[in-house]
């Protein structure tokens, strides 16, 4: 099986779940994200050596960049299931479409169990829904999630717990007296009981009401000796500090950050570690990691009813630690004077927590994407014969995969090595080869004008794949296929010492300004290249007798491969007319690549031509002439491809 996982990054605590679902599910991972959002603390590490990741948003990478890479990514990529989550807008829609286009199984990771009530979350909440409705498989964090997936019509059969699992073994390490006696005397607090606060000092984590608690402990319930410990950094720092202060309440510290290979000394320094989250309109915690790695130490736990981890099956109430209800003061600060003032409670609750915590292991979260990936796509029986359509315009592959009709033209499957092969083939055996190079743009007239499609399709011709789109459009109607045949790149193999034994090339079409700055060119990258002839007719129709004068012009000339540079579908049709009347075995529709090696037009950079972006690029050149070209045929190509692949065809077996 192999997988694709897209999600934001890896933080340290995911490495070791992905290694486990790169050996069970053959998973590689698009990470979208530089760690920029503000949930995650950036001092904390990310990322792990090993990880199978396909790299898509490397630093300083604009968010276009990165979304259009991972378009490509899912649109290139051959993968029998994709497991996306929830994070992320457009990475989200991106991943979902071409999930749903190129009908591969789709499995939704998620945390959920309350949608954001800001107007963006509401207005996509019904595409979000139906996101989760017709997902082949979700994921779930713990059972609270798939209470709120039941409750949004997921069928409970395709819901599948991914237990949400923190490193036991960075925080189960064992801790001697005197590393706790040096913790606090480098923190100087004394041998007081310790409560303790790991978070980010926001509004929702609900630090405000543990410090409201506290001063109840302080004032009213006679608590003495105790003190609250804060670690974590955030936008409330300030105002959280400034309430201290202005209520008298003067049992808090303020630690900052800790990193996390030290965290697990103060979860044993401490009595009890509260986590208060509460409920707001963009957030309620989906888990809280943190009731994970202090249950670890067997630290007693109090979380409000607002964290994923009260409600989804980890932390339960009196059994392994107490719930209290969320923003509720008076319950917090009871629940916490309980715990410090009952020594066999905090016993009792602290030695179920190390049993419980034991049993949440990678292993047992990853046993939950392993069974949601094999229901979403499970075992293929053994493979029938390859179908091709036989409606005369349809998509589909031939029985040998050698070829690919896309939108009515007939498409090899191949590479630079076999066409080069083709064409050598071609002038050993005196045997006429048309070859042309299919693009978008080239495709779409085919459509339109039936000689040209005569043209592309005839016996005689090999047409490959020449832009991005179109290799993608092949990919997604069965061939296998690693890259386009790039008719500039062609040209130039031909002209190589090593390539061109035996090639006498002409050179007809462009204007003669290029073909000058082409035969200089030529001779000076190319030394060895015989250039036979060229002429650059007038833009115009030609009479018959100049048509007459130029067979004679070419065959003339003894050359055996004429490169055709008259524009497409012009071009093709040209070769189509004149093939029979021409000695030359070979004849190559080469357009703009004429144009490219002479210098006379530049090239795009590699990374524009894989992104698809070629055109966008020639666009920006030549406006005036290619403005209708791309805005009149690409989007139409976009939308006949997709309409295509989506309705499907009737196909026969060969």
């Amino acid at each position: 099986m192999k997988t694709v996982v897209v999600t934001n990054f890896c933080p340290f605590y995911r490495v070791r779940l992905y290694s486990i679902l790169a050996d069970r599910i053959g998973a590689v991972y698009l990470f979208f994200s530089n760690a920029t959002e503000k949930t995650w603390e950036p001092l904390n590490p990310r990322g792990g050596p090993g990880l199978p990741v396909i790299p898509i948003c490397l630093p300083d990478t604009p968010r276009w960049l990165v979304m259009l890479r991972l378009a490509e990514t899912l649109w290139q990529g051959d993968y029998d299931v994709v497991i996306q989550g929830l994070s992320g807008r457009w990475a989200v829609l991106i991943t979902w479409f071409f999930a749903r286009l190129k009908r591969k199984p789709l499995v939704i990771w998620t945390g959920i169990w309350y949608y954001p009530r800001s107007v963006f979350h509401q207005l996509t909440f019904p595409l979000v829904r139906r996101m989760l409705r017709n997902a082949d498989a979700v994921i779930a964090y713990g059972s609270h999630v798939c209470d709120f997936l039941v409750s949004l019509g997921v069928p409970s059969d395709r819901i599948f717990i991914g237990w949400n699992t923190a490193d036991n073994s960075l925080y189960d390490k064992p801790v001697k007296a005197e590393e706790l006696a040096e913790v606090r005397t480098t923190l100087g607090i004394g041998p007081g009981k310790v409560i303790l606060f790991v978070g980010r000092l926001d509004e929702e984590k609900g630090l405000g009401y543990l410090l409201r608690s506290l001063e109840i402990i302080n004032w009213r319930l006679a608590v003495t000796g105790c003190r609250l410990l804060v670690i974590g950094r955030g936008p409330k720092g300030a105002e959280l500090k400034e309430f201290c202060a202005d209520h008298q309440i003067g049992n808090v510290k303020f630690l900052d950050y800790v990193p996390n290979d030290r965290l697990y000394l103060y979860y044993r320094l401490a009595e009890v570690v509260v986590v208060p989250s509460v409920t707001t309109r963009t957030f309620r915690e989906p888990w809280g990691l943190v009731v994970n790695e202090a249950m670890n130490q067997g630290t007693v736990v109090i979380a409000s009813d607002a964290v994923g981890a009260a409600r989804g099956g980890l932390l339960e109430h009196e059994k392994n630690g107490l719930v209290v209800p969320e923003r509720d003061t008076e319950a917090l600060a009871n629940a916490i004077a309980r715990v410090l003032k009952d020594t066999a409670l905090r016993a009792r609750l602290s030695e179920a927590a190390r049993t419980a915590i034991a049993g949440w292991t990678y292993e047992r979260m990853a046993d939950g994407f392993v069974n949601a990936a094999h229901h979403a796509a499970p075992p293929k029986p053994a493979a029938e014969p390859r179908a091709v359509v036989v409606d005369g315009s349809g998509p589909g592959c031939s029985a040998d995969d050698r070829h690919c009709r896309v939108l009515g033209v007939n498409l090899a499957v191949t590479d630079y090595e076999d066409v080069l092969d083709s064409v050598h083939s071609a002038l050993a055996a005196r045997k006429k080869l048309r070859l042309s190079f299919c693009n978008v743009h080239v495709t779409m007239v085919a459509n339109e004008e039936p000689e040209v499609l005569a043209a592309l399709n005839h016996p005689q011709a090999l047409t490959v794949p020449d832009g991005m789109p179109v290799v993608w459009a092949m990919r997604a109607w069965g061939a296998t296929i690693r890259k386009r045949v790039y008719g500039p790149d062609f040209l130039e193999l031909c002209l190589k010492d090593e390539a061109n034994v035996g090639f006498r090339h002409f050179f007809y079409g462009s204007t003669e300004r290029t073909l000058d700055k082409l035969c200089h060119v030529v001779a000076a990258r190319f030394p060895r290249a015989v250039i036979a002839g060229m002429h650059a007719p007038p833009f115009r129709p030609q009479t018959e007798a100049e048509e007459a004068d130029t067979v004679a012009m070419i065959n003339a000339s003894a050359a055996n491969i004429v490169w055709v540079a008259l524009g497409a579908p012009k071009q093709e049709v040209w070769i189509a007319r004149m093939a029979d009347k021409l000695e030359s075995p070979v004849l190559v529709a080469v357009g703009a690549g004429v144009d490219f090696i002479a210098g006379t037009v530049r090239q795009a950079p590699d990374w524009v031509q894989n992104c698809g972006l070629e055109w966008l690029y020639r666009l920006i050149q030549e406006p005036k002439r290619l403005w209708y070209r791309y805005c009149h045929y690409n989007p139409r190509f976009v939308i006949t491809a997709v309409r295509e692949r989506m309705r499907g065809r009737t196909v026969a077996k060969m």
